[in-house]
């Protein structure tokens, strides 16, 4: 439950570790205890406060996201900040709320990023800004209305289980027009995950394999693109035992590995094995650093 929380949150900021979401562990690969209200702190190490990310060049790179939780343990705002000639700004703003279920129905994000782009149209300004994304429950369907700032409906998505071991995630345009099929294909134990498909208009446009290589479910993805075959590729994914990647190595179908894509990562970790600081370092000698803060 740790861990899940934890990878979802710096990720994919996505809530739920249950299988319903097909925004699940893996999808970056196709390119506790109630408080009570006299105790609001959960205990050291269950949950994130902060990501500090540094990335070092010619002009270091750095920015951080701040996480607050409500009373429950549940996460109902995250701040991004930038930092130029040390001053920081707001790059964006997330916030969650939740249903009676105590299920995430709702999130609000506002994003000051367009601002600093020159030659967009009002529509580009106004998608970038942000957006509502609205969340539906009926039996095992998941609806997701996504909305701009104007409340405009930009796209529907629906997440449903055909079988216990097949996930489904049909997305639609505003007419109701379908426009993409995502399916995720599970097995049994801790590596679980199979191979993803895409579809469009009856055919499937792209997919991806995995194999599982030892028991910390380090994995080599093979991602086959049916349109591009310019865009298939091959990563290599070494996990340790806490569930963290410690090195990936991303190649072409032809075995050329792309050193921007490929990396080794060196972790420290707290008492409860949750990450302190990582540094990344990618084949072509990019360096970045990563802290971790929790309340």
């Amino acid at each position: 439950m740790k861990k899940c929380l934890l990878l979802l949150i710096v990720l994919s900021q996505i809530i739920s570790c249950s299988p319903d979401s097909l925004e699940n562990n893996y999808s970056s690969y196709d390119r506790g205890t109630e408080l009570s209200e006299d105790d609001p702190t959960p205990e050291d190490g269950y949950l994130l406060k902060k990501v500090s990310h540094r990335k070092y060049g010619e002009t270091d790179i750095l920015d951080d996201t701040e996480f607050e939780y409500d009373n429950q343990e549940r996460l109902i705002k995250s701040t991004s900040h930038g930092y130029s000639n040390g001053e920081s700004e707001i790059l964006s703003e997330s916030n969650y709320e939740y249903n009676d279920q105590g299920r995430l129905s709702k999130i609000t994000r506002h994003s000051n990023r367009a601002s600093k782009l020159e030659g967009l149209s009002e529509t580009e300004k106004l998608n970038m800004s942000g957006g509502i994304t609205e969340f539906i429950y009926e039996q095992d369907l998941t609806i997701k209305n996504s909305y701009n700032l104007n409340n405009e409906l930009r796209r529907i998505t629906h997440t449903f289980n055909a079988s216990d071991n097949e996930f489904h995630q049909n997305e639609y345009l505003p007419d109701g027009t379908l426009e993409i099929t995502r399916i995720e294909y599970q097995g049994d134990g801790d590596c679980s995950l199979k191979r993803i498909e895409f579809h469009q208009d009856g055919e499937m446009i792209r997919h991806t394999e995995y194999e599982y290589l030892d028991a910390n479910c380090s994995f080599r993805a093979t991602a086959i693109n049916h349109q591009y075959s310019q865009f298939s590729f091959e990563d290599t994914v070494t996990m340790d035992s806490k569930n963290s990647v410690i090195e990936q190595v991303s190649r072409d179908l032809a075995g050329i590995i792309s050193k921007d894509y490929s990396y080794k990562n060196e972790i420290t970790y707290n008492a409860q094995d949750y990450p302190l600081h990582e540094i990344r370092t990618t084949q072509e000698g990019v360096k970045s650093e990563t802290l971790y803060e929790y309340y």
